[in-house]
């Protein structure tokens, strides 16, 4: 598995959007090596600005992840999100310009 991941890195090192991939790609394999290497560790990654990434690299790792049991955190702009991946997400909160997280009311 991690030849695979090296191939996906070097592929996608000359695009644009490599440093975002590259992010998440870092927290994946630290998660293979750390089971790998019987580490305890959260089986969990956050990230942010994947709105960058092309539709078929948030695919890919969104069926990674599901395949290996790890949780991914992913904030990003809902229409930014391929309907593939939309269609399997388990979204915990959904945030608008009605709806934030956090709210300062005046009075």
């Amino acid at each position: 598995m991690n030849a695979v991941m090296e191939r996906i890195k070097q592929k996608d090192r000359k695009h644009p959007t490599a440093e975002k991939v590259e992010a998440i790609k870092d927290d994946l394999a630290y998660l293979l090596f750390a089971d790998e290497e019987q580490l305890s560790c959260l089986h969990f990654g956050l990230n942010d600005k994947k709105e960058l990434m092309h539709d078929n690299q948030l695919i890919k790792v969104a069926e990674f992840v599901q395949n290996k049991n790890i949780q991914l955190v992913i904030s990003i702009l809902k229409d930014k999100l391929p309907v593939d991946v939309l269609d399997k997400a388990h979204i915990a909160v959904e945030l608008s310009q009605q709806e934030k997280l956090i709210r300062i009311e005046n009075g």
